[in-house]
């Protein structure tokens, strides 16, 4: 099943006001070790989300100084470059996720508008948490056995409608072995790419052997059959 932004997502934000002056915004960041604060109308759970003020706002300061001359043609950064609050710094409107979203849309969301920070926000809203790349890491540090029961019990089993004894699976750091031996390849196949969705899997050894594939008249054995190399699958 995959994992949605609700489960990684920091949920004690540190939130500012428009009018919050530059050098809180400087020192709040240090303080917290954040890259970004959103701005909400209102600092309190009736607050709503207007914009996001980034490390990379409050350096337009810096990148002005070094340029010794005019600030770039951009107005966005020539505000920014002068600015005395987070009103003129931040950026809106903002790119958010729901609590709801998966982390793959997040992540494509992040790729997408080359940003570090998605705000997340409800039906109304209103600021309820804050996800960074960081955060969408998270499923990679689950532990072997849970990645090895969720395929064992919920991928090859409910999905699939396999018995128990008909693949075993092994987890090491994350990357998954199946062994064991199945009807054909489209079923290896199947089992191989529904292991790779799981949250925290960082790849996928095939070990299976297929049955039709190697028995069938006219057929080799396919990829990963009884004394053939096994192809190994990684993302």
């Amino acid at each position: 099943m995959s994992w949605t932004v609700d489960a990684v997502m920091t949920k004690k934000v540190v939130a500012v006001r428009p009018a919050t002056s530059y050098r809180d915004l400087v020192a709040l960041m240090r303080e917290h070790a954040i890259g970004a604060v959103p701005v909400v109308d209102v600092v309190d759970a009736e607050g709503r989300l207007v914009g996001i003020v980034s490390a990379s706002d409050l350096l337009a300061k810096e990148r002005a100084t070094a340029a010794r001359g005019p600030v770039g043609k951009a107005l966005p950064e020539r505000r920014r470059a002068h600015a005395e609050a987070a009103a003129e710094l931040m950026t809106s409107p903002v790119v958010t996720v729901r609590p709801d979203d998966t982390l793959t849309r997040a992540a494509r969301l992040m790729h997408r508008e080359r940003v570090r920070h998605l705000p997340v926000v409800d039906a109304a809203g209103r600021l309820v948490g804050i996800v960074s790349r960081g955060d969408l890491l998270k499923p990679y540090l689950r532990s072997d056995e849970s990645i090895r029961r969720e395929i064992a019990s919920d991928v090859l089993g409910g999905f699939m409608g396999l018995p128990p004894e008909a693949v075993d699976v092994s987890v090491a750091d994350g990357v998954v072995t199946l062994r064991g031996e199945v009807e054909d390849s489209a079923a290896a196949d199947l089992a191989v790419r529904l292991a790779e969705g799981v949250e925290g899997v960082v790849g996928v050894h095939d070990r299976l052997a297929r049955r039709m594939d190697a028995a069938g008249p006219g057929t080799s054995p396919g990829p990963g059959a009884r004394g053939l190399p096994a192809v190994e699958w990684r993302r």
